[in-house]
């Protein structure tokens, strides 16, 4: 009965955490899955863990590559702070826009 009232508790904080999480509308949905009664300990001592390095991710060979993934992404954010600089500045230009029509309005008034 302990272990049943211990995974409900932790059951209801994982589901505390998904309603809250999804309170905030982020660009994900959190949502249960098989492992909701897991403590956090628990989940990563049973699935985590070493990943052979045979199996490894993002394992480059040489400095040449790294170069090039470092090159790409300070390209990326080249590329977002200009897209975001130009998102400002049409914001700004819009807002003068409302600010000069709304001019000959507080003249009149």
């Amino acid at each position: 009965i302990q272990e049943e009232t211990l995974r409900f508790q932790t059951f209801k904080q994982t589901l505390l955490t998904v309603v809250k999480t999804n309170i905030l509308q982020l660009s994900y949905e959190a949502e249960l899955n098989a492992y909701a009664d897991f403590t956090n300990s628990e989940f990563d001592s049973q699935k985590k863990g070493l990943i052979p390095s045979s199996q490894k991710r993002n394992h480059f060979n040489d400095d040449e590559q790294i170069e090039q993934l470092l090159f790409e992404l300070r390209n990326i954010e080249k590329q977002q702070y200009m897209f975001d600089k130009s998102e400002r500045e049409e914001e700004l230009e819009e807002r003068e826009q409302i600010y000069k029509r709304s001019l000959p309005l507080q003249r009149r008034g």
